[in-house]
């Protein structure tokens, strides 16, 4: 016999689904809404890309002056986006800021509840496997997916971690960077508009 009771407890958990289901959609990286403030990572300044590879530097580093050289991040098994990994010297690909140890401003209050720290992390891959563009010196624009999350440093600026971007060691060549050097100047990356970020 159908009740009322049946009736109002499906009803009940149809509505939680859909809740559930359009708050994961509205979910956002950090990075994602500082673009949307009206910040941008193709801005006039130069950029600092550098290069991920190395077996042998686990640390990961900031961004820093075009003077200093930069360190390499490990490619390999498992990244954020995939089990799997990829390989740094086969893979073209981008790493982008995942939000650790970021500068805390006292004055402000933490990430709203319906928003992910970086741009991506092991939790929230809505960014994996988006295409970015990177416009290099004296290069055609190179687009190339991305492939991982990446730390950079301790007590990164939010404006530092989300315009930072590291490159897999084929593609730091392909672009013309000196692998010596470990980073090179770019004139600006984003997300390519057809795909959108997260």
């Amino acid at each position: 016999m159908f009740s009322t009771k049946y009736l109002i407890a499906a009803l009940t958990l149809a509505f939680l689904s859909i809740d559930a289901i359009n708050a994961v959609e509205s979910m956002h990286s950090q990075c994602h809404r500082w673009a949307q403030g009206g910040k941008s990572v193709s801005s006039s300044r130069p950029l600092v890309a550098k290069m991920i590879p190395a077996e042998k530097e686990k640390r990961l580093y900031r961004r820093l002056t075009p003077t200093q050289p930069g360190k390499e991040v490990v490619g390999g098994k498992p990244s954020a986006c995939s089990k799997d990994g990829y390989d740094t010297e086969k893979n073209h690909g981008v790493c982008l800021w995942n939000g650790v140890s970021q500068l805390q401003d006292p004055t402000k209050p933490g990430l709203p509840v319906d928003t992910y720290p970086g741009w991506l992390s092991g939790g929230n891959t809505q960014n994996c496997g988006r295409k970015v563009y990177i416009n290099a010196p004296y290069r055609n624009t190179t687009y190339a997916p991305v492939l991982d999350g990446c730390k950079f440093g301790n007590n990164l600026a939010e404006e530092d971690g989300c315009s930072t971007i590291w490159l897999t060691k084929i593609l730091f060549r392909d672009l013309g960077g000196d692998e010596d050097k470990g980073s090179m100047y770019i004139n600006n990356w984003d997300f390519d508009q057809e795909n959108g970020s997260n």
